[in-house]
């Protein structure tokens, strides 16, 4: 018999993770399933404390936040991973663009699952993508000034903001054994398509398939950074010849300096990330409010 770990985020979403709790709780009483609730106190509380709330009855995790929370909760399972109903309810909601969107009485009743690819970085696990630089400052920025808005329209502050502002650090990177050298305004890997809440920065990737996808958008003229910020807007990036965009399940990247990134929203920084696709796989299902 099923029973549910559900685990909320209580500010994922700026709030609307807490405002709609009851309506998830109220589904699953009438659909009879057991559950045990766990809310988050603060960052990084659901991956050091999963373990502890898994007990041996526990089948399927209830996810209610963004893509960070899904995050800590996979590091904190991870090699031992358990089936994941995913209420997404974050600010960006990236991930949930790669997958079906089900109501919840389906959400919480198939087995029908995605059974999607993950990877690591410097032995992090990621699930949707990795943006390093330009978009790891703007995410720090967001997470500094935490303005009480959600999506894509949220991220586009930010990334206004840094415009013109960043400093493209000179890169070198192996993938799959070839090199690649200069300096990217723009580096992202991704498994799933998008980050920033709709920037499709690697819109051919397919999170089943195996591969990691990375777009490196080469430094340029400040003149000409909104016509590639328009670009990527309209997916239409991929094929520029400012634009690198392969497809690899290994890479190590290095940087000139210390560089902030973010993966699945949570912050990381260094000068090497060791990028690799895991045989391990996340059986999981969402719904989007």
């Amino acid at each position: 018999m099923a029973k549910f770990l559900i685990i909320q985020n209580p500010v994922a979403g700026n709030g609307s993770a807490e405002e709609y709790l009851p309506e998830i709780i109220t589904a699953v009483e009438r659909l009879k399933i057991p559950y045990v609730l766990k809310k988050t106190v603060e960052k990084f509380d659901a991956q050091k404390n999963v373990k502890e709330w898994m007990t041996p009855d526990i089948t399927d995790i209830v996810v209610v936040g963004g893509d960070g929370t899904l995050n800590e909760v996979v590091n904190g399972l991870y090699p031992h991973l358990k089936p994941i109903r995913l209420i997404s309810t974050g600010t960006g909601n990236d991930l949930v663009k790669n997958l079906r969107d089900h109501t919840m009485d389906n959400l919480l009743l198939t087995n029908n699952f995605h059974e999607i690819d993950l990877f690591t970085v410097n032995g992090t696990v990621g699930i949707n993508a990795l943006g390093l630089g330009f978009d790891g400052e703007v995410v720090n920025e967001m997470d500094e000034k935490d303005l009480k808005i959600n999506g894509m329209f949220a991220y586009m502050i930010f990334v206004l903001s840094k415009l013109f502002k960043f400093r493209a650090p000179r890169y070198h990177i192996t993938a799959d054994g070839i090199d690649y050298r200069g300096k990217y305004y723009i580096t992202c890997v991704g498994n799933g398509m998008a980050v920033g809440g709709g920037f499709f920065l690697t819109p051919k990737a397919h999170i089943e398939d195996g591969n990691l996808d990375i777009c490196l958008i080469r430094d340029m003229p400040m003149i000409l950074r909104p016509y590639y910020l328009i670009k990527v807007m309209m997916k239409k990036h991929p094929g520029d010849k400012k634009v690198i965009y392969k497809q690899f399940k290994e890479m190590i990247i290095r940087s000139s300096r210390v560089i902030m990134g973010q993966l699945d929203g949570q912050l990381v920084s260094g000068r090497e990330f060791v990028v690799k696709v895991v045989k391990e796989k996340l059986h999981i299902v969402s719904h989007k409010y």
